[in-house]
């Protein structure tokens, strides 16, 4: 089932995007007030998850700091100290933070 969209709004979102990932989260800052002048309403038309979360209203997906930091180490010695290995491809398992942003598809 599609969001509901004000006409105002569904005139503007003739794609049926329900959902957006925003990275780099600043572009968030600008994004939802031109998305809400629009009369886009969030989560109610559009769900949205950033990265980072530097916006405090919005849900976050963020990577702990410090693994990221212990895992780029880990790789540049090893880069260093064997030029030719393979590159190694590392996941980092981010937190969900949960503030209200993302549409309940149980409620559509």
């Amino acid at each position: 089932m599609q969001p509901r969209m004000s006409s105002r709004s569904s005139r503007r979102f003739s794609t049926h995007t329900t959902a957006v990932l925003v990275h780099p989260d600043y572009l968030s800052i600008a994004l939802v007030p031109a998305l809400e002048k629009r009369g886009c309403r969030i989560p109610d038309d559009l769900s949205m998850i950033t990265i980072d979360g530097y916006t405090k209203r919005l849900t976050v997906l963020r990577s702990s700091a410090q693994d990221l930091a212990s895992a780029a180490l880990r790789l540049q010695v090893r880069r260093i100290q064997d030029p030719d290995q393979r590159i190694e491809h590392v996941y980092i398992e981010p937190t969900l933070i949960d503030r209200g942003s993302v549409a309940d598809m149980a409620d559509k």
